[in-house]
């Protein structure tokens, strides 16, 4: 059945001090459309990848664009 699910498919990511500083925090939701792993992937990945383009000086638009294309 549509939109009937067993279990939980998404994923979720809380990073305080996303930075590390005070004025930028994480917060990501990862819809499971079916599948776990990769939301599983994104939810321990992305932000890592993002904080590392970030601190190489791009721009937040830049470097999401860096990591997801």
């Amino acid at each position: 059945m549509q939109g009937k699910r067993n279990h939980m498919e998404d994923a979720l990511t809380i990073k305080g001090s996303f930075l590390g500083d005070t004025k930028s925090d994480y917060f990501a939701i990862y819809d499971g459309h079916g599948g776990t792993e990769v939301a599983k992937f994104l939810s321990t990945a992305l932000h890592a990848l993002l904080a590392d383009r970030l601190h190489a000086g791009n721009t937040p638009e830049l470097a999401l664009e860096s990591v997801c294309f």
